[in-house]
């Protein structure tokens, strides 16, 4: 080979434009296929479906002191939506619940084809595993309470089309000691409520319409069922920013064995303004204890303390 001549190439090395963007188009369809492929089983976080109140997050973290970490739209089959789950006495009355389709001797459905069954849309929670052990042992606590396995499919932006989560959900079991309550109706409030939160989540209109045509109670509450909804509201801010949940609960605990007696919610609400007022009292004199010798610049800067009786005095005269 002549010195100052380039050497040849094998045509066979030279990649055609052809292949290239053969290949590209491979690598994008891959890409697409990871992308719409579920997430993979060694993902430690664990879901929760909420189909009432529990569908706000701040409501979940408020009540279980955990906050999920992602909220998206989705739906289960084999279940009805019902409003028969025993309430707080005169405050909401009935809340929501999930009953389960019934089934024949044989254990099959009643709706043979897929899109005949009952569905139930809602909010899935995602939390970490710790987390996730936290929200069930408030779960137990709450003595209503069963968890259910099922299979939650997930629809709205950014979701690929057939995914699905394994999830826990919440339910009423028929034998809580506060369990299923069918003579009553939830109100409107509660129902509209739960409206706003499927809006908010963007579920399908079929959730938004089911909501919509559910017979509720017109009657408004009683003054004791004012009362007491303003207590609720209440003890759920005092265990939420003063740290005093066991408080509030016992109150909750007394007002649900005294469903029957409207004065059980005029006594428990003198005692909470009582413990109120005394726990204000003991916060306002610990707030000013520590200002009573406070250093105060004046002018010319000379310093001034307070005498504890409301007056003045320059540092260094009696």
């Amino acid at each position: 080979m002549p010195s100052g001549s380039l050497p040849s190439i094998p045509e066979h090395d030279v990649p055609s434009r052809s292949s290239s963007s053969a290949l590209q188009q491979q690598q994008q369809q891959q890409q697409q296929q990871e992308e719409a492929r579920p997430r993979a089983k060694a993902n430690t976080n664990k879901f929760l479906f909420t189909y009432d109140a529990f569908m706000d997050p701040d409501i979940v973290y408020h009540f279980a002191g955990e906050r999920p970490v992602s909220s998206r739209a989705g739906w289960i089959s084999g279940f009805s939506l019902t409003f028969d789950r025993q309430g707080l006495p005169l405050v909401e009355p009935v809340l929501a619940n999930m009953t389960q389709e019934r089934v024949d001797e044989d254990g099959d459905a009643p709706h043979t084809q897929p899109h005949e069954r009952p569905r139930v849309h809602g909010v899935l929670h995602e939390f970490s595993k710790s987390s996730m052990l936290r929200v069930v042992d408030y779960g137990k606590q709450m003595e209503c309470f069963a968890f259910v396995p099922l299979r939650v499919n997930l629809y709205g932006p950014g979701v690929a089309v057939g995914e699905t989560e394994a999830a826990l959900a919440m339910v009423c079991h028929r034998s809580s000691v506060i369990g299923p309550n069918s003579t009553l109706l939830p109100s409107a409030e509660y129902v509209l409520k739960l409206v706003r939160l499927a809006k908010r989540f963007r579920l399908a209109d079929e959730s938004v319409y089911q909501m919509r045509t559910t017979p509720v109670n017109p009657a408004p509450l009683s003054l004791g069922g004012r009362v007491a909804k303003a207590l609720m509201s209440f003890l759920i801010l005092l265990g939420y920013w003063c740290g005093w949940p066991a408080f509030g609960w016992s109150i909750l605990d007394v007002l649900w064995a005294m469903s029957d007696l409207e004065a059980a919610v005029w006594i428990c609400g003198y005692f909470s303004f009582m413990g109120l007022a005394v726990g204000l009292m003991a916060l306002f004199l610990m707030y000013l204890a520590p200002r009573r010798r406070t250093v105060v610049v004046g002018d010319g800067g000379l310093d001034w303390t307070s005498d504890g009786r409301g007056g003045l005095e320059r540092e260094g005269e009696l």
